[in-house]
């Protein structure tokens, strides 16, 4: 019996050591996404997102994992801040600053597209992240969708359907091209906010016409039947602080960032980086991240810290030892003799 105590001791000790414990959430999908589409929500705070009535994202979030308090790069600017979420990288690295700039680092497409799969890229600012679409291989960023009647950056022309419309030819892209890699940039939540301020019912109005877009989006994939076998990621490059962005301030810094899809688990997490983008979406579909990321897979089993499996082991040894010491003086305990019953004389 000792040595059953002993050999139980270690095993629960050595199980303790190397269960691994979830980076996110607490359910998990293991099958691996068909389909990736990402959806940035240009200049979308969390905290506004949340205050607007988005029906088609609240039910997303319910099988998904997801994040208010993930964080994106400084700046906090529309071009660094995609040049990371492409690359995983910080702008100190990929170094690209806007349209003419020149990337230094590899994009999650030109791994797609390495790796034998077709990509997909739609720029709803009509180029304003125009560079990133290295080896693209089906492409729209010739159209700005912020504004109506051919006019641009003049307040009271801005198109609150933009978003719509983006999505519109996204949808009709992927149907006819079916890229296995697919982002889409919906531009007017930023606009909005820049001429409005974040703190306008203008603003939440483009937000819930964003969420309109995604709703769209998803009808979609469902009438396609493969909306189960995509991997829908949804993130806000940036955030916006009154009428303008690009400081380290909380609300410009401060972005939503959404996994759903096969691999997932499921659950609100704190915190994330939008360099984790790339890193974790590579992983989810079983390829490499791009070279140079700097981000991490959120969904990557992490090892129980030492601190914890230190104190699990101890208790586990006390237990056992503490049971052999009891047995030990059970067995040492005198047993009562029978009294000699003596015939007498």
């Amino acid at each position: 019996m000792r040595k059953v105590l002993i050999i139980s001791g270690i095993f629960i000790a050595l199980f303790v050591l190397f269960v691994p414990a979830v980076a996110v959430g607490a359910t998990a999908r293991p099958e691996r996404p068909i389909y990736v589409i990402i959806v940035t929500i240009d200049g979308c705070r969390p905290d506004s997102l949340l205050e607007a009535s988005t029906p088609n994202i609240d039910e997303i979030v319910q099988d998904a994992a997801y994040s208010w308090s993930a964080q994106t790069v400084y700046p906090s600017k529309t071009p660094q801040a995609h040049a990371s979420l492409f690359t995983g990288a910080l702008p100190g690295v990929h170094r690209y600053t806007g349209p003419g700039s020149r990337l230094e680092t590899e994009t999650i497409f030109q791994v797609f597209e390495g790796a034998g799969y077709k990509t997909a890229l739609v720029d709803g600012k009509g180029g304003r992240i125009a560079g990133l679409e290295v080896g693209v291989s089906y492409v729209k960023n010739n159209v700005d969708y912020r504004w109506r009647n051919g006019a641009v950056y003049q307040p009271g022309y801005e198109d609150p359907n933009g978003d719509i419309r983006v999505m519109e030819n996204a949808i009709q892209i992927f149907v006819e091209n079916q890229p296995t890699l697919m982002f889409i940039l919906l531009p007017v939540v930023d606009v909005t906010g820049h001429i409005y301020s974040h703190t306008s019912h203008n603003y939440l109005q483009a937000i819930e016409r964003a969420d309109q877009a995604i709703g769209m989006l998803v009808d979609n994939l469902k009438g396609l039947g493969i909306y189960e076998n995509t991997l829908l990621v949804i993130v806000s490059d940036h955030g916006m602080t009154g009428t303008d962005h690009g400081s380290q301030d909380p609300g410009d810094m401060s972005i939503l960032l959404i996994f759903s899809g096969p691999g997932v688990r499921v659950g609100k997490f704190e915190g994330g980086k939008i360099i984790d983008v790339a890193p974790t979406v590579t992983a989810l579909f079983g390829l490499r991240a791009p070279a140079n990321a700097e981000g991490r897979n959120l969904f990557a089993e992490e090892p129980i810290p030492l601190f914890y499996v230190g104190i699990a082991m101890a208790a586990v040894m006390v237990c056992v030892a503490y049971v052999l010491v009891r047995r030990r003086r059970a067995r040492e305990v005198p047993q009562p003799a029978s009294a000699a019953v003596e015939a007498s004389g």
